[in-house]
């Protein structure tokens, strides 16, 4: 056993486990961490986008230096490869180099005395009157009250968590590339009404879900880059972003060689009912914890690692979290479920037709972009009413969506503490929330994902 006893043992260093275990600890826990792949390897190596807000509410600095991709600038919405779109400012929407957030969050966890170390591997996993006894290749083994299972999608082999439907699970791939023709980059971008710096984002390229992200940076030290973000969703038969980048590539020779990037399938559906399993607590990606109206959980991730942190500091019970966190993130969760789902149905026109009737106004959009509520402001309802009678088949389809986001978020208001009736409860959720998608029976798999392994 450990030596020194430990309050709380963390699976996963990457973005969730290294945000828990330096909140954990910076309220006083004593913590253990650790990941099965070197600690310079563990979490997304990517660039992400992350509202500004986020790091306030979880308590840390504002990224900086090599950590801030980007800022700012505009973002436009654009239905299939254009001309239709929405222009939104993405001023608090930060791209964040990842590599360099989860360093920073390991490092200000050992400052707080966190151990953490890499290349660790659990080969059992058992309970008994005191905790969790973790059992470690090497013959090592560690013992806490608590284990949070930060390890990502799936979890702990040996507890796995369940599996999100294939129909919500988004492959998604993100890469900075050098440009090794700035006049061709940039005239790319001036063909579509766009400068250098702004953000076009292609939907709807294969399947409602799907995107292509592509920022230019002729500013970058290190000589002109694209950042390319793709994604898409498989299991309903549509391309995935690893395909997706792949012919982006392909049809664009002034994009050179990748300066670094990766490829993950994310979880879309709605975060998981029970978080703690007896003494294991399931968080990040493993606990469902993204919001799927874009398929980001660092944001998400950030905020609820500093407020599990503050509730088991204050000796609150790691099984009263469960409703805590519903109550505080699940209803934006869920909110953000029901319109990823409507999202995955529509087809480019229908789209286009979104974006023409002024229904997805700017700040509306923008609200989702920044993780926030996605509903009208009392003084957009005029302009709003105005555009709807104008689109009565647009309405047809974006009204019951809208209303059971209302819906579901006003559910999570009322989240009961007590295990039956927390039941009850998360069965409404889900009656709310209805099934997941379904791939439409005319369309395949896309043979060009078939080798797409992550």
């Amino acid at each position: 056993m450990s030596a020194a006893p430990l309050d709380l043992i963390v699976i996963g260093c990457g973005t969730a486990g290294a945000a828990v275990a330096r909140a954990a600890a910076r309220a006083g826990l004593r913590v253990r961490a650790f990941d099965k792949r070197p600690l310079d390897e563990a979490g997304a190596r990517w660039l992400n986008g992350v509202p500004r807000g986020a790091f306030a509410e979880a308590g840390l600095p504002q990224p900086q230096g090599a950590e801030l991709g980007g800022a700012g600038g505009p973002f436009h919405m654009i239905a299939g490869m254009g001309p239709q779109r929405v222009t939104l400012d993405g001023a608090d929407l930060l791209d964040v180099d990842m590599r360099h957030l989860v360093a920073r969050l390991q490092r200000d966890a050992r400052a707080a005395g966190v151990t953490l170390e890499g290349e660790v591997e659990v080969i059992d996993y058992a309970e008994g009157p005191a905790g969790a006894v973790l059992s470690l290749r090497g013959g090592a083994q560690l013992q806490a009250p608590l284990v949070v299972d930060a390890s990502g999608l799936g979890g702990l082999g040996l507890r796995p968590a369940p599996r999100p439907a294939a129909t919500e699970l988004c492959v998604a791939a993100q890469a900075v590339f050098d440009v090794v023709d700035d006049v061709a980059a940039a005239r790319f971008f001036a063909d579509r009404g766009m400068a250098a710096g702004d953000t076009a984002v292609f939907t709807g390229i294969s399947g409602g879900y799907s995107i292509i992200n592509a920022r230019l940076d002729l500013d970058d030290p290190a000589g002109p880059a694209l950042a390319l973000l793709t994604g898409g969703i498989p299991g309903l038969g549509f391309a995935s972003g690893i395909t997706l980048q792949q012919r982006f590539l392909g049809e664009h020779p002034w994009i050179g060689a990748r300066r670094f990037g990766g490829a993950r399938a994310i979880p879309i559906g709605p975060p998981l009912g029970p978080l703690v399993e007896g003494r294991l607590l399931r968080f990040g990606d493993a606990a469902g914890m993204v919001f799927a109206a874009h398929g980001s959980g660092i944001g998400l991730q950030l905020r609820a690692a500093a407020d599990l942190a503050a509730h088991l500091a204050s000796g609150g019970a790691p099984q009263a979290w469960t409703a805590r966190f519903h109550q505080r993130f699940g209803g934006g969760a869920c909110a953000a479920v029901v319109f990823a789902r409507l999202s995955a149905q529509l087809r480019p026109e229908e789209l286009a037709a979104l974006f023409a009737s002024g229904l997805t106004s700017p700040p509306l959009l923008l609200r989702g972009l920044l993780q926030e509520a996605m509903r009208p402001a009392p003084t957009e309802l005029p302009g709003l009413l105005w555009r709807a009678a104008r689109a009565p088949r647009v309405v047809a389809r974006l009204g019951p969506t809208l209303a059971r986001m209302q819906a579901v978020e006003l559910h999570h208001l009322r989240v009961p503490a007590a295990p039956a009736a927390f039941g009850r409860w998360l069965r409404r959720r889900d009656a709310i929330l209805g099934p997941p998608p379904t791939r439409p029976a005319q369309l395949g798999p896309d043979p060009s994902d078939a080798g797409a392994e992550l």
